[in-house]
């Protein structure tokens, strides 16, 4: 649930910002009986460091507004935007990535009566992804969710201790999912279903210090038209005191539309498919026991448990002999093993709002565990420990500083025991394929990292300025975002295997030709060696350390 920032219905005003590694602005006003707002930015790492080696060119941008008018004091109607792309390429690695979302919606607010609200919708959505590794001839993925929605919600006040909330949903849905590898195609699933909802919840406090939430969902998948998908559930909470609570939520959930999973070669994007009369949608039962607190109105600390079970997750199994075999793309069931898992954690969170010192310092131990053909894993998404500590300190009216600092369990991967070389009659060249290890059995090494930024304000007359400092990864923490493997080679001249050092090594052929070029040249040591015939393993790591400067304006 996206709520837009209403504009300012009162005055025009803006913000500005500029620095060395992004731009973006705000600007508002008022319109017809209400207002408007329309913010965009734009980030250009692939402009600034498009010439450093260390640094992948990725940017992003985005701009996104928001128009409302109160045409009655009981009719509001207002229009929504957004639209941002995110680009990702990694030349030396073949390896590209490009996401994105565009959405627009309308929406209108009735308030019937006193004890009557109503709010209705109607959207378009498109989300997007393209994936490529290898270049033209590697693996490549194309993937498209377009959504059409309709929706109505009311809330009704029962009496001063209850409300009743009910609405509807209903969805149209396009889905395209394009796997190619080479001039193959892996599979191609296009789907169309209509998805449809009704839901009601109960708020009711049947004493001071209780409150209890039941929630029943009638879900429809014109997939399955004569079977119904009900969710029920119970949000309750227990006032301890005026500052101590007590929450405890239980509820059952079915989605029909799951990410496709990949434990071998998890791709770089998810990629999002509707399920078919092959298998069943996903379900999950989930439980969350916390305990929250609140001192002085200046300090917040909250406890959380959580047990979630779960059904019919979709993992892709390759069961070719070999990359040039088709897969049948007739029903999901032919790509796709649906397994179960289970995830469970415990999160602290405690926080300071007010005062020279502000921030927040939260932990997370949490297990994400696959089950599939008998066997139990670690998923593509566990990670044992997150630690995030982020902080504001006001030095004095002119002066603050800020930083967060990160530190995470390594995911779980599975790594590469080794491979083999394949070659075709009717293909005069020679591929290989890897020999992967027991799934998710390898871990990527612990992540850390301590961005750190600081802000002088000034004030000019009725504008104010603040110029701020930035350092993302202050201190040059090489993460291992990703391992890339690539057969290498014995006669391209290219250093495949990693070992040739510029001090020692740039001495030209035996003519001298390309000596002091400060790039491996056939002919130089450690240059085209015969190790470098076989997969060579990558370490994909984000950004180094990268300062940056900027000014924001308020106006």
């Amino acid at each position: 649930n996206v709520l837009s920032r209403e504009g300012n219905r009162n005055k025009f005003e803006g913000k500005t910002s500029i620095s060395i590694l992004s731009a973006q602005t705000t600007l508002e006003g008022p319109s017809y009986k209400g207002a408007w707002l329309v913010s965009a930015r734009r980030t250009y790492f692939d402009q600034i460091f498009k010439n450093n080696p260390d640094i992948p060119p990725y940017y992003f941008y985005d701009i996104q507004g928001h128009v409302f008018s109160d045409l009655s004091p009981k009719d509001r109607i207002s229009l929504s935007f957004y639209g941002g792309l995110d680009d990702f390429l990694f030349n030396d690695l073949s390896l590209s990535a490009e996401w994105g979302n565009e959405t627009v919606s309308l929406s209108y607010r009735r308030v019937f009566s006193d004890r009557m609200i109503g709010n209705f919708l109607a959207a378009n959505s498109k989300f997007f992804t393209r994936f490529g590794l290898g270049g033209d001839d590697g693996l490549n993925s194309d993937n498209l969710i377009d959504d059409n929605t309709l929706s109505s919600d009311f809330t009704f006040f029962y009496t001063e201790n209850s409300q009743i909330k009910f609405g509807s949903q209903l969805k149209n849905l396009g889905f395209t999912y394009l796997n190619t590898f080479g001039d193959s195609t892996r599979f191609k699933i296009e789907e169309f279903p209509v998805e449809g909802a009704v839901y009601t919840k109960y708020k009711w406090s049947p004493t001071e210090r209780l409150i209890l939430e039941p929630g029943i969902r009638y879900n429809y998948y014109s997939v399955y038209p004569k079977k119904p998908f009900i969710d029920l559930r119970l949000g309750s909470k227990y006032l301890m005191t005026d500052n101590q609570y007590i929450n405890f939520t239980v509820g059952n959930y079915h989605q029909f539309i799951e990410t496709a999973q990949d434990d071998f070669n998890p791709g770089f994007l998810d990629n999002w498919l509707a399920v078919d009369e092959s298998v069943d949608p996903a379900s999950a039962v989930q439980y969350v026991l916390g305990y929250e607190a609140y001192i002085k109105n200046q300090y917040k600390i909250q406890v959380e448990g959580y047990y979630k079970d779960i059904k019919n997750m979709l993992t892709f199994e390759d069961t070719r002999s070999s990359t040039d075999a088709e897969i049948s793309d007739q029903t999901l069931r032919d790509s796709f093993t649906p397994s179960d898992g289970y995830a469970y954690g415990v999160e602290v969170f405690t926080q300071k709002n007010s005062g020279s010192l502000s921030g927040w310092l939260a932990y997370t131990f949490s297990i994400s565990r696959k089950k599939m053909n008998n066997q139990e894993y670690f998923s593509n998404w566990d990670r044992t420990h997150v630690l995030n500590f982020v902080g504001n300190y006001m030095i004095n009216p002119k002066w603050e500083v800020n930083w967060k600092w990160t530190w995470q369990s390594g995911q779980a991967y599975t790594p590469i025991l080794g491979y083999y070389l394949q070659k075709f009659p009717s293909d005069p060249s020679t591929g290989y394929r890897t020999i992967p290890g027991v799934r998710n059995g390898g871990r990527y090494p612990v992540y850390h990292r301590l961005d750190l930024g600081a802000v002088r304000h000034y004030t000019f007359k009725n504008a104010k300025m603040d110029l701020f400092f930035q350092v993302i990864n202050g201190y040059n923490q090489k993460n291992i975002f990703r391992y890339i493997y690539r057969l290498g080679n014995t006669f391209n001249g290219i250093d495949d295997d990693g070992d040739w050092d510029v001090t020692k090594h740039d001495v030209g052929n035996e003519n001298g030709i390309g000596a002091g070029n400060g790039e491996p040249d056939y002919g130089e040591p450690n240059v085209d060696e015969d190790d470098e015939g076989r997969i060579q393993e990558e370490k994909l790591s984000l950004f180094p350390i990268i300062p940056s400067i900027g000014i924001t304006i308020k106006f």
